[in-house]
């Protein structure tokens, strides 16, 4: 009982999400890490809601995104014509902004599944004035699960990785 249940939990999430993550990237899903395992989560209802405030002049706040690797990262996107003279910083640590597509991004990585349900803050500024983007993982999973047309098995990947952050929340609690 007790910490065992929690390891068993926290071990049966994670090959949930494994599993998940094996279906939406379609890497041996003949073989399913949560073969024999049956668990879901509820995802919560919500808006998702992407927090803005603050204003540079020739910066407009594009949207964010996961990745789902070893460690979940966050990516905040920024259109600009150009990243001179601008300051970027990710939970207060100054950073530099990558180029993708014609915008400019700021990476947060290595989230730790327990971690999912916290704020990255990002900011960029002009030395004047400041944008700051306060978003986190589970917002992602939120706008995800209810999106209207959002695949079955992004669904599913969104849910387990929900339910992976629950069992690891009471894993480290």
């Amino acid at each position: 009982g007790g910490y065992g249940d929690l390891v068993v939990n926290l071990v049966k999430q994670m090959l949930n999400y494994g599993a998940a993550s094996q279906t939406v990237f379609s890497y041996n899903t003949t073989n399913l890490a949560n073969s024999g395992i049956d668990v879901t989560a509820s995802v919560p209802t919500g808006d998702g809601e992407i927090q803005v405030s603050g204003n540079v002049d020739g910066i407009t706040f594009y949207g964010a995104s996961l990745l789902h690797r070893t460690k979940t990262a966050v990516r905040i996107y920024f259109a600009a014509q150009s990243a001179k003279g601008l300051t970027f910083t990710a939970n207060g640590v100054p950073c530099n902004a990558s180029q993708k597509d014609g915008l400019f991004y700021v990476e947060v990585a290595g989230i730790n599944p327990q971690d999912l349900g916290s704020d990255v803050a990002v900011t960029v500024s002009n030395g004047t004035d400041t944008l700051s983007i306060a978003y986190s993982p589970m917002d992602y999973i939120v706008r995800m699960y209810e999106k209207a047309g959002t695949a079955d098995n992004t669904k599913a990947l969104v849910q387990a990785l929900y339910g992976y952050y629950l069992a690891a929340v009471d894993y480290t609690a």
